[in-house]
């Protein structure tokens, strides 16, 4: 009985702000009527089918996906020409702020605004935003590949009219012509590592010692036009016997030449700077962050504190930043 009187009173909260002629949504569970900014039914929890009116309205209860779910990516593409739009429609339908959002439109796509649990939920903030001019694609997580890397370059030979990656490991060779190589995408990977000594007093926790330490390694992705894995450089155990007379003492130098030389080879391939957009991507792809206990330690005379290790880790981010910019190549 509380639960219908909870319902009515909703059904009436929401249906004063829609037509229940016009707007409001059917499910085709239960046959009971929604807001047309739901995704699932206010009583059943069926997902609703997608309508036009759905389409003009700023989607609410978008659900997000669980660590362990695949998600469903909805991407900023561009603004088209001739329209005016408000920085306060992506705003209202995101939850961010107008500034994110003007950074958003200043960087240019493609560039993640949402992902989403279900193919649903992503479709209706795709038609509404594409209903404000906004030019956006959906792609599932599962087409970026993010636990699939580039493929681990040792060393890069510049011929003539190709360049020759050879493979960590394996040795295998591929050549690639100028033409061939269509982007480069270049940033860094970082991981910090926080060690923290805690104790515990009536049920709460004190802070008596923390360290942290942080890494970052120069990457460089290039993808071939034929090939949608592609390969990555980094420092670490890179051999720079390529750059031949232009090989410096420090790998830091050496990065920063091969890339030059890179660029000059394929004048042609797009490039995109993952570092220049982090600020925007963390909001809908989150850092791996993992905290692990480590023990109990001595911290003084008679007294001990529980050691916790916090690691985190822009790979994955990384990886689907990469991946992205291949899968609009």
């Amino acid at each position: 009985m509380n639960n219908d009187i909870e319902n009515s009173e909703l059904v009436l909260t929401e249906s004063v702000r829609y037509d229940p002629e016009t707007e409001m949504t059917a499910c085709s569970g239960c046959g009971r009527m929604s807001p047309p900014d739901r995704g699932t039914c206010l009583y059943c929890g069926r997902e609703l089918p997608l309508t036009e009116v759905a389409d003009t309205k700023a989607p609410r209860h978008l659900r997000r996906p669980e660590g362990w779910e695949n998600g469903f990516n909805v991407f900023f593409i561009s603004v088209a020409e001739d329209n005016e739009m408000s920085p306060e429609v992506l705003a209202n339908a995101l939850s961010i702020d107008v500034q994110a959002v003007a950074k958003i439109i200043s960087l240019g796509g493609p560039l993640p605004v949402f992902r989403a649990a279900t193919e649903t939920d992503a479709t209706r903030l795709l038609n509404y935003l594409r209903s404000n001019g906004l030019a956006c694609e959906i792609v599932a997580d599962e087409s970026l590949a993010a636990d699939t890397p580039p493929r681990r370059v040792r060393r890069v030979d510049f011929l003539d009219d190709a360049i020759r990656l050879t493979m960590f490991n394996t040795g295998e060779t591929v050549e690639a012509s100028h033409e061939n190589v269509g982007l480069f995408v270049t940033g860094a990977i970082i991981e910090t590592k926080t060690e923290t000594a805690e104790k515990r007093k009536r049920g709460k926790s004190e802070v008596l010692d923390q360290a942290e330490v942080s890494s970052d390694e120069t990457v460089i992705d290039i993808y071939l036009r034929d090939d949608a894995t592609g390969y990555r450089i980094t420092a670490v155990g890179f051999d720079f016997s390529g750059l031949g007379a232009k090989k410096a003492l420090l790998a830091v130098n050496n990065m920063k030449v091969l890339t030059e030389e890179l660029f000059r080879f394929a004048p042609d391939a797009a490039r995109v700077d993952y570092l220049e957009c982090a600020a925007v991507l963390e909001p809908v792809w989150e850092l791996d962050e993992r905290i692990a206990t480590d023990g109990v330690q001595r911290v003084g005379l008679g007294k001990t504190a529980i050691k916790r290790i916090g690691r985190a880790s822009n790979l994955r981010q990384f990886n689907k930043f990469s991946r992205m910019h291949r899968h609009f190549l």
